[in-house]
């Protein structure tokens, strides 16, 4: 089988199967930084790694947004004067973000199959990966702080005081 496509620039040329190989390894790898990158900076700055955090009832659920979405819905702890600071390296971190995004797009455009499944596996993988940190850090923070929720499994959380919760956004029912 022959194959001679370009992977980003000049130096990465995949002719044979190992080619390919490392190819979809290294966008595989890269796609999952990318979720992982992405999910993290947004459980950041919801407060996840602080040592008091504002429990939401939908925090469980990851973001579905791509990596241009779903920041307006984010908002930050503001603790004197470390607003400045954390809103620096959050701007980082979106910078990378953005970066990675590009990079993987630019990865996508080389039009192979292989690594482009690479990629979509990765993101999955990613995702999953971020959700299972994601709701360990959530039932941590539940039980450091006696709070428990309920999925009813209509959309619907209900907090064992007994306000219920809708599941498309935190407004009481």
């Amino acid at each position: 089988m022959e194959m001679n496509f370009y992977v980003l620039f000049r130096e990465w040329l995949v002719t044979d199967t190992q080619g390919l190989l490392l190819a979809c390894l290294g966008s595989f790898l890269l796609a999952v930084l990318y979720e992982l990158l992405k999910n993290g900076r947004q459980m950041w700055s919801k407060g996840f790694f602080a040592n008091k955090q504002c429990l939401r009832p939908n925090d469980m659920v990851p973001s579905g947004g791509d990596c241009c979405n779903n920041d307006e819905d984010d908002f930050y702890y503001v603790r004197g004067g470390s607003f400045w600071c954390m809103h620096f390296v959050q701007s980082f971190l979106y910078i990378i973000q953005v970066f990675f995004a590009f990079v993987l797009m630019l990865i996508v455009m080389s039009y192979n199959v292989y690594v482009t499944i690479a990629i979509c596996v990765g993101d999955g993988v990613g995702y999953f990966l971020a959700g299972c940190i994601r709701r360990r850090m959530v039932l941590r923070s539940v039980v450091e702080s006696d709070h428990v929720y309920m999925n009813d499994g209509t959309g619907k959380i209900t907090q064992l005081s007994g306000e219920v919760y809708s599941g498309s956004s935190n407004t009481k029912l």
